[in-house]
């Protein structure tokens, strides 16, 4: 079955046919380059809001959409055994790792590692629909986001004394902490604001040798760490 087919398969499962041709005329005449599109993308496409919200509802969650998806993939044969694995909606696949792939019954090492880099697409594009920021996970467990180490065991927003200079922030008061040697320090407290996305978060800063983003400011996201990427994700209340 040619790319076209499926694609014009794929607006008919998801009740949205009438968009099918807009599409292909932008040159979108292959499933996966309609598949892969990331949320900004999809809305720039369908400018409707109430139209791309349900386009992307339907795309994730259709089950007709996995069969045509593993079809393109050359896969379809697996679409059984991958199905009673609970996998019937592209956003079950989000996830999905070698193990659960030989559990499915995909035992042909070249299948599996089609599937698996198709899956690695997918997720970045489903992830991404709710990120408010992306940073990158390095090796030794830390994120980074821009100039920020992220670190989920402190209780503080530290910035370096040259950056806290240069925003030429307030001081609010002191606070009792212990330096390198043991000895009981006191230590300035500045106010400031961290803005992720659209999201602005008042925070209270001392001064380190590193920049880093404690709890203070990561309580107000949700977290998913996915392969080597960070996905700061909107939190619906704090």
């Amino acid at each position: 079955m040619d790319g076209c087919k499926l694609l014009k398969d794929l607006f008919d499962c998801l009740g949205m046919s009438h968009m099918c041709n807009r599409f292909l005329s932008l040159g979108y005449d292959q499933l996966q380059d309609v598949i892969y599109l990331k949320k900004d993308q999809i809305e720039s496409l369908i400018v409707n809001p109430g139209e791309s919200t349900k386009f992307l509802r339907r795309l994730y969650e259709e089950r007709k959409v996995v069969s045509l998806w593993l079809q393109e993939l050359g896969l379809r044969n697996y679409q059984e055994a991958l199905f009673s694995c609970g996998l019937t909606s592209l956003k079950s696949f989000i996830g999905v790792t070698v193990q659960s792939v030989e559990i499915s019954g995909i035992t042909n090492c070249v299948h599996q590692r089609r599937l698996l880099r198709a899956v690695q697409i997918l997720a970045e594009s489903f992830i991404s629909r709710d990120a408010v920021g992306i940073g990158e996970w390095s090796a030794h467990g830390q994120a980074k986001g821009g100039r920020f180490l992220v670190d989920s065991g402190s209780d503080v927003v530290t910035l370096r004394p040259g950056i806290i200079r240069d925003l030429n922030l307030e001081p609010i008061g002191t606070a009792k902490q212990t330096g390198a040697s043991g000895v009981i320090i006191d230590t300035c407290i500045y106010s400031a604001c961290v803005k992720i996305g659209e999201k602005t978060v008042p925070v209270e800063v001392v001064s380190d040798a590193m920049d880093s983003l404690g709890t203070p400011v990561l309580r107000h996201f949700n977290h998913l760490i996915h392969n080597d990427k960070h996905f700061w994700l909107e939190k619906t209340c704090d």
